[in-house]
């Protein structure tokens, strides 16, 4: 069996794997943990955040140096805290979803101040 898989993992609702060294995600990671609302995957290496539970409220992800690339967040309603901070090399965030509460990006010097304008005001943060 692989990562979440199996019955154990069915009823799991946070995660925290800060601090991993993790460079990515397994596959079926969003798929094995349909209950997951608290996702903490701050300080590792992740280049990518993709294969996100469609279930999270709160995704931690800061401090992840090389991350560049994050998957369409409109499809997680449920999500209501995002944390970016310190991932430097992103340049582009997707569109938000409208649950969205707060998001926290100090130091993501990489992504334009009009596309961040943009998404607060879509995601009605400012």
């Amino acid at each position: 069996a692989g990562f979440a898989e199996g019955p154990e993992w069915a009823s799991l609702e946070r995660l925290h794997l800060q601090g991993n060294m993790l460079s990515e995600l397994p596959e079926a990671f969003a798929f094995g943990l349909p209950r997951l609302r608290d996702l903490a995957l701050d300080g590792n290496r992740l280049e990518r955040l993709v294969g996100i539970p469609p279930t999270l409220e709160n995704l931690v992800a800061h401090d992840n140096e090389p991350l560049r690339e994050v998957q369409s967040l409109s499809e997680l309603s449920r999500l209501r805290e995002l944390r970016l901070d310190r991932c430097s090399l992103l340049v582009h965030l997707p569109e938000l979803p409208a649950s969205l509460e707060a998001i926290h990006l100090e130091g993501c010097m990489g992504i334009p101040r009009c596309e961040l304008r943009a998404l607060l005001t879509q995601a009605r943060l400012v």
